[in-house]
């Protein structure tokens, strides 16, 4: 916090980058977890208070905070560095600054609880640690924040289950799982990187929209010209197409399944209306000449003008 030069470089890093997605996006995230704890053997954050630079570090946040809301975004940040320690002295962090909450702390890594960073009046975004998988590390073994370790968060930490909450009800936007790459020399595995999101769905299946492909093939393949086709087999085909609700939820997808059934059903029982042959055959001298098809025939084209 006290080299300028860094600070300077910083803000401009952010500035360059919300400026870019600005009108791109709704909300930019400035980071801030984590701050200095390589560096240190203590906690950056405790590191600032014990040096008496933490009232900076409120200053240099709500900073970043404002070029961002400038440009017509809404900032966001991890939580671990909003009160730290329980510090309700050195400042107050801009309020309008979401607060992507993904973890409790550890021993001697203390943090606002979320329930009082809520109180304080920032919107709260679940990332829950407890999902969180590293890439390369697909075994229990690989260390921590591993495949498996996340896939079992997933099993027992429900969506809207928000870190150090204090036994409150947490008010959300959302939950976010997230994936890092701390280790990019490994490789990545994307049929596991599938099967984690593929597992949060399932376990969350109220809260995403239902999948709506073979719906969506099926109606593809309805003629484009229904004229063609009987009045009462369109008729069941449309009433089957005006049945279609596309809000439901994964919860619901049996619903959906049920619609690309109903409307293969429908689609193959189109009924072709019959068109009779109106093709007149002119002779001459006993030779079939030519022969001239007529859709439809008038009273009035044969009368002698």
């Amino acid at each position: 916090m006290n080299n300028s030069d860094a600070v300077r470089f910083t803000k401009a890093l952010i500035k360059k980058y919300a400026e870019y997605f600005s009108n791109k996006v709704e909300i930019f995230n400035i980071g801030l977890d984590e701050y200095a704890n390589d560096v240190s053997k203590e906690s950056g954050f405790g590191l600032l208070q014990r040096t008496g630079n933490y009232p900076k570090f409120i200053n240099y946040v709500n900073e970043l905070a404002k070029i961002v809301k400038d440009l017509h975004l809404k900032p966001m940040a991890f939580n671990d560095g909003f009160y730290y320690n329980n510090d309700r002295s050195s400042g107050t962090f801009d309020s309008d600054i979401i607060i992507s909450y993904w973890t409790a702390g550890w021993n001697g890594y203390t943090v606002a609880s979320s329930k009082y960073l809520s109180e304080k009046g920032h919107k709260i975004l679940n990332t829950n640690d407890a999902w969180y998988y590293v890439l390369g590390r697909e075994t229990k073994h690989s260390g921590w924040y591993n495949l498996e370790q996340g896939l079992n968060g997933m099993d027992k930490t429900p969506l809207d289950s928000v870190p150090k909450s204090e036994g409150a009800k947490i008010p959300i936007l959302g939950s976010m799982i997230a994936a890092w790459a701390d280790e990019p020399s490994r490789a990545f595995n994307k049929e596991n990187f599938i099967r984690w999101i593929d597992r949060f769905v399932e376990r969350n299946s109220s809260y995403f929209r239902a999948n709506y492909k073979q719906v969506d093939s099926e109606l593809s393949k309805v003629p484009k010209n229904l004229e063609d086709y009987t009045s009462e087999s369109v008729a069941k085909l449309k009433q089957v197409m005006d049945s279609i609700n596309r809000d439901l939820s994964r919860a619901d997808q049996a619903k959906v399944d049920a619609y690309a059934n109903a409307l293969k059903v429908a689609r193959e029982g189109l009924v072709a209306i019959e068109r009779k042959d109106y093709t007149l055959k002119i002779m001459e001298n006993g030779v079939l000449a030519k022969s001239q098809v007529f859709k439809q025939l008038k009273l009035t084209d044969f009368k002698k003008k």
